[in-house]
């Protein structure tokens, strides 16, 4: 009885499972939260080199949109500044008499060719009737076209840009740059305007690298749209379309002439980094927008990289926690075996009816055998001290 209960008190799981020692739980516990923590402190970097992905794109797309702006105004600029000469020479500022007319095409030919992004000088009279810069014989008249009322209702009208029109020569999109020439006494003469094809205007936007997904796009003030790259097909991308987020929408009206934001592109549903900028003097506005996915991309390979760093300490600490739960196991399943050799042992003597004296340690121990033999009781087992004789 004795001896039983000695042996289950020896045995050191409960239920099937290893009872770990505490240095080892200890080791264990530092193990997890050292995982936990690794897990953590990658998770804050993730976090921080996705914001700082982020941030680069808003100062890149910044950068471009000026870039780009710069580059327009100084496109815009030439062009005003050839449509005044090209009047003066009209006039006769320089010659001291106006032009004849046989000589008019051949000056519109000659100034055209200063900005060669430009498809075709025109003039107007008076009555909006096209007489020079296009095919002989043709007849076009542009008395309800906005600019030419612009410059005919305004006197003091400066260079005036349309909104995209259709061209009714060509069928094109495009906008038309124009200036009032007036008559010696100041009265109105009629319009000289140049001709922009929008696709051409497009193709300036190509100097702009926004990445695969990205995109560049030229607004007038009122927002209508111009002109973007690359092209997508459809009613949200037609020249004329006002859908601009309304992040920038809101920044243009309290009257910034440059800004930043991380939006949803109305066109194509596109997340983008994206930021605009006022063409210097020019009622237009250029924006520029990088895609998430591209400028994530790189982040995205850190995450896999990092993932792949996290399974693999994981693993390690893992596989190192196996082996010690298991090398603990082994240990206790040893010490297991030993208690109960010798818990059977002592219940052997325990329950001989012989009686046992065993020398131990110095000691001298009786089994229960030996008590009734000498008629006492068990519980008063006799030690003898083992005097050694020298």
């Amino acid at each position: 009885m004795i001896a039983t209960e000695s042996v289950k008190k020896l045995k050191p799981s409960i239920g099937g499972y290893v009872q770990l020692p505490n240095n080892t739980k200890r080791i264990l516990l530092a193990i997890l939260l050292g995982n936990i923590m690794v897990v953590m402190l990658l998770a804050f970097y993730l976090k921080h080199s996705k914001e700082h992905h982020l941030e680069i794109a808003s100062i890149t797309t910044s950068n471009l949109s000026r870039v780009m702006a710069d580059s327009l105004s100084s496109e815009f600029h030439l062009i005003d500044v050839v449509l005044q000469s090209t009047i003066d020479e009209l006039v006769g500022v320089d010659q001291h008499r106006p032009l004849k007319e046989s000589e008019i095409d051949v000056s519109l030919q000659r100034n055209k060719s200063r900005v060669a992004d430009v498809n075709y000088f025109r003039i107007a009279d008076v009555n909006g009737d096209v007489k020079h810069g296009i095919e002989p014989g043709a007849v076009l008249n542009i008395a309800d076209r906005p600019h030419f009322l612009a410059a005919r209702n305004n006197p003091s009208a400066g260079l005036i840009i349309s909104k995209p029109l259709l061209s009714r020569t060509s069928g094109k999109w495009s906008i038309f740059i124009a200036r009032r020439m007036n008559n010696p006494d100041g009265s109105f003469r009629g319009i000289l305007y140049a001709g922009y094809f929008l696709d051409t205007l497009q193709q300036k936007l190509k100097i702009v690298d926004v990445g695969q997904n990205g995109v560049v796009a030229l607004r007038n003030y009122d927002m209508e749209l111009l002109t973007r790259y690359p092209n997508i097909t459809g009613a949200a991308a037609a020249p004329g379309v006002k859908n601009v987020p309304s992040e920038f929408k809101n920044m243009i009206e309290s009257g910034k002439e440059f800004g930043s934001a991380r939006i949803v592109a109305p066109a194509d549903g596109k997340r983008r980094v994206s930021s605009f900028c006022k063409v210097k003097s020019y009622p237009l506005f250029v924006f520029a927008g990088l895609s998430n996915d591209d400028v994530l991309a790189p982040w995205h390979k850190e995450v896999l990289i990092t993932l792949a760093g996290i399974i693999s300490i994981m693993l390690i600490s893992g596989v190192f926690a196996w082996v010690l739960v298991k090398d603990e196991g082994k240990q206790a399943a040893a010490r297991e075996m030993l208690e109960t050799s010798e818990g059977k042992y002592r219940l052997l003597i325990e329950s001989a009816a012989e009686g046992i004296v065993i020398a131990q340690g110095g000691y001298l121990k009786n089994n229960a055998g030996t008590d009734r033999l000498y008629k006492r009781r068990a519980a008063f087992t006799t030690i003898f001290r083992i005097h050694t004789w020298r």
